[in-house]
């Protein structure tokens, strides 16, 4: 491999993950700057459940009326999800264990297949 390929594998990597992660820290200061907006009805229950139940609601399809009807999106959206989780991890993974790629589990588990040999 060219040295200008390595420099753009480890280096220019490793600076895109490390701007990637300022510029994230930056926003989230920027956004928790902003006054959170007051509620202006009552509560119809337990807010502390309520609370729960909206943040927890992605994880239980069976709750949402859309999953119920198209049970293939909820599907689609956990591969999806999988798969972004996947290629993100990869992408720290790569800079600094890239002998790691070359074991045959952790083949599997990024490629979802099984090496034939």
């Amino acid at each position: 491999m060219s040295g200008f390929l390595e420099f753009l594998e480890d280096e220019v990597q490793i600076f895109a993950l490390s701007f990637l992660g300022i510029v994230y820290v930056f926003l989230l200061i920027w956004l928790f700057r902003f006054a959170s907006s007051k509620e202006k009805t009552f509560p119809a229950g337990n807010s502390r459940k309520g609370i729960a139940l909206s943040m927890l609601n992605i994880a239980m399809p069976w709750a949402m009326e859309s999953i119920r009807k198209k049970p293939d999106f909820y599907i689609q959206f956990v591969i999806f999800h999988l798969g972004v989780t996947a290629a993100i991890g990869a992408s720290f993974i790569n800079p600094f264990k890239r002998k790691s790629f070359r074991e045959e589990g952790v083949i599997s588990l990024f490629y979802s297949i099984k090496k034939n040999s």
